[in-house]
């Protein structure tokens, strides 16, 4: 195993930031250099234009699926000039995709994890990157943007996710602040005790929300699939010198006024979701809590 005494000693002292892709009312300071910025494979796509920064970045699904999800959600991985973990980083996908992809150290991980004491729980990317950020040695660990709450993310991931949060923190002495809108951990609900009337009609108000946010953003996709298809007719036809091309022009124009119509509808259903799930967690909100 390698000896990570020089990494401890230098990160002691610096914060962490790990950073998922929901919708959160809370986003992190991307100017602020007084902590990193780590992001899973899914903060490189294109859903993703709000994310500002990554320092380093964790792809550590098997590189054949890689290259599948990296084409479904338009994923550029070289979207931020920083190093990737990966399996494999001699692996021809990996080269292919990525400029500076580096290995994840599994083996040294798994070690770290035995020589500790703990389970080998290991749920979901996340908790890769927290049991790895404490072999490095940070001692300050903030997470935004990582809620966990759909139901495969909610039953699978997030054990794992606050069984490490607990071990971490009980055991490395590792301290982990969330925004007042986390779900993570959160300490905002008594269950039996809520003081929040009609509270199931809000968390369905907040699905209604959610899928018409989902809905505009494919409609979006689509609309932008069938403008490059008519902008490509449209190329086609003047090479021709098809008499047909006012019509053409025609449909090329409705098309980009279609799409502006549909951003902003997108626009308008995301900032009515980000209100109104912020309001459901609690009416108080606090910059940060810990744990």
């Amino acid at each position: 195993m390698k000896n990570y005494e020089k990494e401890r000693a230098e990160n002691k002292d610096k914060k962490l930031l790990l950073l998922g892709t929901a919708t959160s009312c809370f986003e992190p300071d991307y100017e602020n250099t007084d902590y990193e910025i780590w992001g899973v494979g899914s903060s490189f796509g294109k859903a993703h234009e709000d994310i500002k920064r990554l320092d380093l970045g964790f792809e550590i699904h098997p590189l054949n699926q890689v290259v599948k999800i990296a084409q479904e959600r338009h994923v550029d991985y070289n979207k931020f000039d920083c190093p990737i973990l990966v399996q494999n980083h001699m692996h021809p996908l990996a080269k292919q995709m990525m400029k500076n992809p580096k290995t994840f150290p599994l083996k040294e991980v798994l070690d770290y994890v035995e020589k500790m004491g703990a389970a080998k729980f290991f749920t979901s990317s996340f908790c890769y990157m927290l049991v790895y950020a404490a072999m490095l040695g940070f001692k300050e660990i903030h997470l935004y943007k990582i809620l966990l709450t759909n139901d495969g993310e909610y039953f699978l991931e997030r054990p794992g996710v606050e069984y490490w949060i607990e071990w971490l923190g009980m055991h490395e002495g590792i301290k982990f602040y969330f925004p007042e809108d986390a779900e993570m951990c959160s300490d905002t609900i008594l269950y039996g005790y809520e003081d929040r009337p009609n509270i199931w009609k809000l968390e369905s108000r907040k699905k209604f929300l959610w899928e018409c946010l989902s809905k505009h953003f494919y409609e979006i996709e689509n609309l932008t699939s069938m403008l490059s298809r008519a902008s490509a007719m449209l190329e086609y036809n003047h090479l021709i010198k098809n008499t047909k091309q006012e019509v053409l022009e025609k449909l090329l124009q409705e098309c980009k006024e279609t799409i502006d119509s549909k951003q902003g509808m997108y626009r308008g259903s995301r900032d009515k979701y980000l209100q109104f799930s912020g309001a459901l967690q609690t009416l108080q909100f606090s910059e940060e809590r810990s744990y």
